[in-house]
């Protein structure tokens, strides 16, 4: 399946120099995403040329052939978005008076170089996209492919989100909580939206990648339309710490308001994460704020020629590094019961029954078993634990380990030794048991004892009957 390239700007790119004949007619190819196939017919010369690429739903979309029908055909494959091509070199000549593009080689930022299609004779020629990536071709075409050119993009203007539309704003008080960039006497920065322009911080270590802000105050080159310019960009030698792993940011961006002394914050309206490796070292936005809002001396943001600019960014973790905690509920567990050679009478594997003798004279009683993997403890005080004793009996359900947080829902029941399932008497307990219940706090049911004591037969036994309905395990 083919990798989605959603959240990326592919419109506006800028257009190089074409090499080759000027004979045919023009052809031009500018995919909404990213290329992943270049297929290259040739002998020769090369004979015709078309192109796969991605859109942002991940479908693949594949061009017209530009050129002839002769010649053998190779395949180029691009893997995005690990990979994305950054050069191409080859040789122009002159068959019967007219140039045509006699081969062609094309290499990635990966460093993988296809092979050289066609006869590397003629005129050279050679382009290589420094802290960018080639997004398009166009050229000249007839029976073979008389000129090729490309239309190529920055990082700072691929890798971010242009449309106001997909940018949330708010104010808050609080200022960023990693970098923040205070610009004075902003007048007497450079006019220019090359690079020379621009301002770049120093590096700044945060959670051990070094990170730096780049601030357009005019807007840059590809989106000069009158907009401020902001990105955030990552130290590439810090990739290598954790071997070259993507990194996935939660990503603001901030401008004090110096009137009202709060922070407009800017993100990705939809919340995306924005994703720094190898091939996106810089993100941002390239429209972050309008220079005709950002001069406004009303608005609070260019107050006596100075200004700041901030980011926050917060850094989600790989699965691998992800710390990943399972609940598990078992309906009607089974549970294995022990004192058998005391008070217990039968189980079916979910339902207990004991017999407790002796019941009305009995200080505590109490019955183990296991359930879940936990050991656990029933206490029974005939005539209550606490003050005022003689008047309610008491249970206490505990488990052996409370560190490890359970949930446990039961049914308790006190039988009619008689047989007589109407006349039962039983209350269910529901609850989380955990290292912050003290042991003996609260019981977990009450019963009136002069209640109860219509269920003790004459030799002074009492049947109580327990059923696991839920029980937790966490792992």
């Amino acid at each position: 399946m083919a990798n989605k390239a959603a959240s990326y700007n592919w419109e506006n790119p800028t257009k190089k120099e074409l090499w080759g004949g000027d004979g045919g007619t023009e052809w031009n190819y500018q995919p909404n995403g990213p290329i992943t196939e270049i297929i290259v017919s040739h002998g020769y010369f090369i004979d015709a040329i078309s192109f796969k690429s991605v859109d942002g739903e991940g479908k693949v979309h594949s061009s017209d052939k530009y050129g002839g029908d002769g010649g053998t055909k190779d395949i180029f494959e691009i893997h995005w978005p690990n990979d994305y091509l950054e050069s191409i070199s080859g040789t122009y000549d002159t068959q019967n008076g007219e140039y045509f593009i006699r081969s062609l080689r094309f290499k990635t930022k990966q460093g993988i170089e296809s092979k050289s299609y066609g006869h590397a004779f003629g005129k050279r020629f050679e382009y290589s996209m420094q802290n960018g990536i080639i997004v398009g071709f166009y050229g000249r075409r007839s029976n073979l492919l008389d000129a090729i050119g490309v239309y190529v993009k920055p990082y700072a203007n691929l890798y971010c989100l242009t449309s106001r539309v997909l940018m949330l704003r708010e104010e808050r008080d609080i200022q960023p909580a990693h970098l923040l960039l205070n610009v004075k006497s902003y007048s007497l920065l450079p006019i220019d939206t090359e690079e020379r322009g621009k301002y770049e911080s120093k590096f700044y270590e945060f959670e051990g990648y070094n990170w730096k802000l780049i601030l357009f105050p005019h807007g840059d080159k590809a989106n000069n339309d009158g907009h401020i310019s902001l990105f955030l960009a990552i130290d590439e030698r810090t990739l290598n710490r954790y071997n070259n792993s993507p990194v996935y940011v939660d990503l603001k961006f901030f401008v004090l308001n110096k009137i009202t002394n709060k922070y407009l914050t800017i993100r990705d309206t939809k919340g995306a994460l924005m994703v720094f490796d190898k091939s996106r070292t810089v993100q941002g936005f390239s429209q972050l704020i309008s220079l005709d809002e950002f001069q406004n001396s009303c608005n609070g943001y260019l107050v006596d020629d100075a200004c700041a600019f901030g980011a926050e960014f917060f850094i989600v973790q790989p699965p691998s590094r992800t710390r990943q905690e399972t609940v598990t509920l078992f309906k009607d567990p089974l549970v294995e019961t022990h004192n058998k050679d005391r008070v217990f009478i039968q189980s079916d594997g979910k339902t207990h029954t004991w017999e407790i003798t002796q019941f009305l004279s009995k200080g505590h009683e109490e019955v183990r078993f296991n359930a879940a993997n936990r050991t656990w403890f029933l206490h029974i005080f005939p005539k209550g634990k606490d003050t005022p004793k003689g008047d309610f009996m008491t249970l206490y359900l505990h488990v052996n380990d409370p560190s490890i947080k359970v949930y446990v829902k039961a049914t308790v029941r006190v039988l009619d030794q008689l047989g007589n399932e109407s006349k039962k008497k039983e209350e269910t307990i529901s609850r989380w048991y955990d290292e912050t219940e003290k042991e003996w706090d609260k019981p977990d049911i009450t019963m009136l004892l002069s209640d109860i004591r219509g269920y003790v037969n004459v030799k002074g036994s009492l049947l109580l009957q327990i059923k696991f309905d839920v029980i937790s395990e966490i792992k």
